[in-house]
């Protein structure tokens, strides 16, 4: 995949399959944080499955993004999502998909959300329903206007200040 810098995050762009990636130029400004903006320009679509990983993911769908979850509880669609760091079987699919994923170390999740990772008890959790309303006003904050490089900017003073 090819990058350049663009802003304040580096964007790559895969034409073999369409995806969009930009991440911001240096890091974040808080240690334990990572964080991505994807964008799916040719319909390649989504299908992989979750793996355990030292962080907590969180992924923030955009522009009206759903995203299936299969996991043990069930078949969900979902627009947004935190995994946990051992989150069981679970495989994720999608169309289109435009989001933001923020990967926390234990430290940094506990620090920035307040939520310990072994309250997420290993699984694929809604944004939804560890967030509540603040997860879709993120989302629509993110989408406004932004670029997948201009969201990287603002994503993480977002996600803190929305604890």
């Amino acid at each position: 995949m090819r990058t350049h810098q663009s802003g304040p995050a580096r964007t790559g762009r895969d034409a073999d399959n369409g995806w969009e990636v930009a991440q911001p130029v240096g890091g974040t400004a808080l240690e334990g944080v990572r964080m991505a903006g994807f964008r799916d320009r040719m319909a390649a679509g989504l299908d992989m499955r979750v793996l355990p990983q030292p962080a907590v993911i969180v992924v923030i769908g955009l522009r009206g993004t759903s995203l299936e979850v299969d996991a043990s509880a069930g078949h969900r669609p979902l627009t947004g999502l935190v995994a946990s760091m051992r989150p069981g079987p679970a495989r994720i699919r999608g169309e289109r998909v435009e989001c933001v994923e923020v990967r926390l170390s234990p430290r940094a999740a506990h620090a920035v959300r307040g939520v310990a990772p072994h309250e997420l008890h290993g699984a694929v959790t809604s944004l939804d329903d560890l967030w509540g309303p603040q997860a879709r006003r993120i989302g629509e904050r993110l989408t406004a206007g932004q670029s997948p490089a201009g969201r990287t900017s603002v994503t993480l003073p977002l996600v803190s200040a929305s604890r």
